[in-house]
């Protein structure tokens, strides 16, 4: 019997050699087959590492580091659903020309070949993005891929009625808003939208710009689709109008890319602005109010005011109007600050120590010359013992006197500590012209007229002139003005922000002590008594410039409590008189109702 070994057998040596072929094939072709799979796998890891390092370069805005990326990819997958979406998320990103075709095109190319939701672009939370960041046209590109690609997800159909919401298009927010409540049924977030809407729904207005409380100062009517703004002319110079024939201003054109669909609450207190108002009066001019410690604009009236709803129907009278109603006084009116600057000039005397003991006793007489010039003073005085009393009393001669020993390198070093450098421009969402102080100072009698801020070259706003008696308030620290408070987008996110930070530091904590001292005084037993309170303190002073022929605008900047200094602010009656008699009152009037 033959074995399988033996020759000639059937699975003899020629058999043997066959068998050893097949199994080298076989071999032969494993070592292919992992070859291939290696490179299947290499490739594939280098597609899914391009693709995460072109959706990183996205989202930190390196925009040509992500196309170079996603073009690695692309020539491994060409023509792959996820290369299209990622396209189109890429254009949608860079906003370059044509983004919004670029971005559909490429979605719709990523849908028809069977996208489905990925594990690399989360639309629908890319889409929430885009909402928290106020990027409206761009979301809603991104809101119709999301819900195509899952039309029943519930936070999808939220933010899709969000974005509704942001287009003024109320009834069908409702009803997106609604469709997500029945995917997410007793979903507290969804409920309380739902409620909200419906309110502003009922009320045929969505509010876009509130006062610190919540107010209401601007809202765009559903129906006719135009602004509406019931504050009225409480606020027309701060919130502005918007108008087809005349434009837009105010915050309405300075925020104009802020507001569509966002909300913007401000510093302004309705309440205090309606106080502010009314304390004014009949009279022309300006009310500042801020809060010395965070530099916020509580009040800011400017008299006479317009009817921003009714700017088109008396855009004639207005422009006739010689009182300049649609001027912002508080923020854009320049005056001759008088004796408020000698606040900066008596922070300089102090501050350097500069020794003035030996110019007292002194009988003003209501002059004095320097050099071959008159130098006036707004009266009379007599008899002025003290630095303490000249402050008291006002006095230009004293201020004079003193100035001449400070001299004037060290009343400009001063003026500029105050914001008056060339420089300096106080920063904030509105127009604000450019205070300015003479600070080239090339004579004496120059030099007296500065210290008691008069000439043509000094000149200043009723909001720096608030922020003078707040930096006194602050211990020294003069803190930028805040309008804005914050942007919200439709889903309630901040979009930005306003923190408090220091504009110029003014003074010495211990020279503002002292000058607060010397404010007290003035109102309590000096020619600031108009302004006295039964209940607080209040730290002023008063200020009188322009002329007797061409009529006196009448300043008081001041500060109370004056111990813990709640509100400081600025009184300008323009043409009204001297600033004793006419914005002192005023002052008073202001903190009583402020302060109760």
């Amino acid at each position: 019997m033959k074995t399988p070994w033996d020759k000639g057998s059937l699975f003899g040596p020629h058999r043997r050699r066959e068998r050893g072929l097949k199994r080298l094939g076989r071999a032969a072709i494993i070592v292919v087959a992992a070859g291939v799979i290696a490179w299947l796998i290499r490739d594939q890891a280098g597609f899914v590492v391009a693709v995460y390092e072109g959706k990183r370069a996205v989202d930190r805005h390196d925009f040509a580091a992500a196309r170079e990326a996603f073009q690695r990819a692309w020539h491994v997958r060409p023509q792959s659903a996820l290369m299209y979406d990622c396209a189109g998320f890429l254009a949608l990103q860079e906003q370059a020309k044509g983004w919004k075709n670029a971005a559909r095109g490429n979605y719709i190319q990523a849908r028809e070949r069977r996208l489905r939701s990925n594990f690399l672009i989360n639309h629908v939370k890319e889409a929430r993005r885009l909402l928290d960041a106020g990027r409206y046209e761009q979301a809603e590109t991104e809101l119709e891929h999301a819900l195509l690609l899952s039309p029943r997800n519930a936070t999808a159909n939220l933010l899709q009625g969000h974005l509704l919401y942001a287009q003024g298009r109320l009834a069908k927010a409702i009803e997106q808003y609604q469709k997500a409540l029945t995917l997410a049924y007793g979903s507290a977030e969804i409920q309380s939208t739902l409620a909200r809407v419906q309110e502003a729904k009922s009320k045929g207005s969505i509010p876009y710009i509130l006062d610190r409380n919540g107010a209401v100062l601007a809202a765009l009517d559903v129906t006719s689709r135009l602004p509406t703004y019931p504050s009225d002319f409480l606020t027309a110079q701060l919130v502005g109008y918007r108008s087809s024939s005349h434009g837009y201003a105010g915050l309405e054109a300075a925020l104009e890319d802020k507001l569509g669909g966002n909300v913007v609450t401000l510093t302004i207190d309705v309440g205090l602005q309606r106080i502010a108002d009314a304390a004014l009066g009949w009279q022309k001019g300006s009310i500042v109010v801020l809060n010395p410690q965070t530099g916020e604009i509580l009040a800011a009236v400017s008299h006479p005011s317009f009817r921003p709803s009714l700017v088109d129907k008396n855009w004639g009278r207005i422009m006739d109007n010689q009182n300049e109603p649609l001027k912002n006084r508080a923020m854009e009116g320049l005056y001759e600050p008088g004796s408020i600057a000698k606040i900066i000039t008596s922070a300089a005397i102090m501050e350097t120590k500069t020794d003035v003991t030996s110019l007292y006793p002194f009988k003003c007489k209501g002059y004095v010359m320097i050099g071959n010039e008159t130098f006036w003073d707004w009266k009379r005085h007599n008899m002025i013992p003290s630095f303490s009393e000249a402050f008291n009393q006002s006095c230009n001669v004293g201020i004079a006197r003193m100035v001449h020993r400070l001299g004037a390198a060290s009343l400009i070093q001063f003026l500029r500590s105050f914001g008056f450098s060339e420089d300096d421009h106080i920063p904030l969402d509105l127009p604000v012209a450019k205070s300015k102080a003479p600070l080239e100072l090339e004579s004496q009698t120059a030099l007296a007229s500065a210290a008691i801020g008069l000439g043509r070259g000094f000149r200043i706003t009723p909001l720096h002139a608030a922020m003078l008696a707040a930096a006194v308030a602050n211990g020294g620290v003069m803190m930028s003005p805040i309008l804005v408070k914050e942007v919200r987008s439709v889903t309630g996110a901040v979009i930005r922000t306003a923190a408090p930070h220091p504009y110029k530091i003014a003074m010495k904590k211990e020279t503002a002590a002292a000058l607060t001292k010397y404010m007290v005084d003035f109102v309590h037993s000096g020619i600031g008594r108009k302004a006295r309170m039964i209940r607080y303190q209040v730290a002023g002073k008063t200020g009188t410039s322009g002329s007797s022929k061409h009529g006196l605008n009448g300043w008081f900047i001041c500060f109370a409590p004056a111990n813990k200094p709640e509100l400081a602010a600025a009184i300008l009656c323009e043409n009204g008189g001297a600033g004793h008699a006419v914005a002192a009152p005023l002052a008073q009037r202001l903190l009583s109702e402020a302060l109760k």
